[in-house]
């Protein structure tokens, strides 16, 4: 890869296939393009772990994906990934008591972000979304 090119997109996974112990690789762009060396690489980050809990609602519907692999500053947004290559989840966001990459990560499952998405491409918001928000405050705080 000369980190010029063009990448072609990722396929879509189905995140109901994941369970405790799957193997899963966090990407990111940490940094920006800090990290980037024009001709050489890209500014990419890939991060290896294993899911450590799949987090559901009272209805049983899965709305966050918990690895154990880094998540870094820049790397939410970025897709979390099956070792075939497809896009499992959305990297969201690190629960750590240091500040740091050591903790709990979490991504949204891509079944939830594909739905939000439609959300917001046909009325400009998601009520799911703003559901998911209102979870992290009651969890973490804030």
């Amino acid at each position: 890869m000369d980190g010029g090119g063009k990448f072609e997109a990722l396929e879509l996974g189905a995140d109901k296939d994941l369970a405790e112990l799957t193997e899963v690789i966090a990407g990111g762009f940490p940094f920006g393009v800090a990290l980037a060396q024009p001709g050489k690489y890209p500014p990419i980050s890939v991060n290896a772990g294993k899911v450590t809990s799949l987090r559901r609602d009272k209805d049983d519907e899965l709305h966050r994906i918990q690895f154990d692999a880094a998540v870094n500053p820049g790397n939410s947004g970025g897709p979390l990934l099956n070792l075939a290559g497809e896009v499992v989840g959305v990297n969201s966001m690190i629960y750590s008591g240091t500040g740091g990459y050591m903790g709990v990560s979490f991504a949204i499952p891509i079944e939830v972000a594909m739905e939000v998405s439609k959300q917001l491409q046909a009325q400009g918001r998601s009520p799911l979304n703003d559901e998911l928000n209102a979870r992290k405050r009651l969890i973490f705080g804030g």
